[in-house]
């Protein structure tokens, strides 16, 4: 193999010479078709300068090397479920978000405690004068035990000045042993009749009220006003009485004839005291 190579090598140098051209020129005049197929062995290759590119499939077999890279097979199963990885360090923190929308209101919460009391603030200007109120009172005080009997029994009298305005009140509370009624008026001196009238039942005891007004009364010196009771068949006793006066600034009216009834209604109403 040997002799075989030097021969062709000795052959080429002959040609060269004989053409007189530079060993450039000459190299390049060797192909693979001045090459006979089948002569050139393995002596002939210089060890080391083969690549795995150069050798055909079957010699990659003879020597275990992987063949070319064929299509991709099919996906195969799914694997386990590997475990969890560590935590990652945290990111940078977000951007606020918008407000949401306002939530309903919660239950009204107990009252707090009083707060301290502030300083009292500037007196406000005087109001505009009032009318006239009581200037006085005057009492006469009924005697307990005094007797009502079915004729009438004048129980009290006061004197009035016709230069003042005045409204009267009265009250006679009386104690009987038996189921009766007791009547009571309350009448002035210049009046013919009674001013104000109460009837009431009497069973144990009983009290009948009595009220007007008397304003004032021009040409007079003086005038009386008079509380007298009686009894519809029995005598009883008085337990307590009086008669109040008050003194007042003005009267729009003299007063209505008030009647003040509990009861049967079978006394007379003829004025007593006159």
């Amino acid at each position: 193999m040997r002799s075989r190579t030097g021969a062709v090598v000795l052959t080429a140098a002959a040609m060269i010479a004989a053409s007189g051209v530079g060993g450039a020129a000459a190299g390049s005049l060797i192909t693979s078709k001045q090459i006979k197929d089948g002569t050139v062995a393995s002596v002939d290759v210089k060890d080391g300068t083969l690549q795995e590119a150069d050798l055909s499939t079957a010699a990659r077999r003879v020597f275990g090397l992987p063949g070319p890279q064929g299509a991709a097979g099919p996906e195969g199963p799914r694997g386990p479920q590997g475990e969890v990885g560590p935590a990652g360090p945290s990111g940078p923190q977000g951007d606020p978000g918008s407000a949401g929308a306002d939530g309903l209101p919660g239950a009204t919460g107990p009252g707090g405690p009083a707060g301290p009391q502030g300083p009292a603030g500037p007196q406000g200007p005087a109001g505009p004068q009032g009318p006239a109120g009581v200037s006085s009172v005057q009492t006469v005080v009924i005697p307990a035990g005094a007797t009502v009997t079915p004729g009438g029994t004048v129980l009290g009298q006061v004197s009035l000045s016709p230069s003042v305005n005045y409204v009267v009140t009265a009250g006679v509370t009386a104690l009987s042993s038996v189921t009766d009624s007791m009547q009571c008026q309350l009448g002035a001196s210049t009046s013919p009749s009674w001013d104000d009238m109460g009837e009431t039942d009497v069973t144990g005891r009983a009290t009948v009220p009595l009220e007007h007004a008397y304003p004032r009364m021009n040409g007079l010196t003086q005038y009386t006003v008079t509380v007298a009771c009686r009894s519809a068949a029995e005598n009883y006793v008085v337990d307590t009485g009086h008669i109040y006066v008050w003194q007042v600034g003005s009267i729009s009216s003299p007063g209505s004839h008030v009647l003040y009834r509990v009861g049967r209604s079978d006394l007379s109403w003829a004025p007593m005291g006159k």
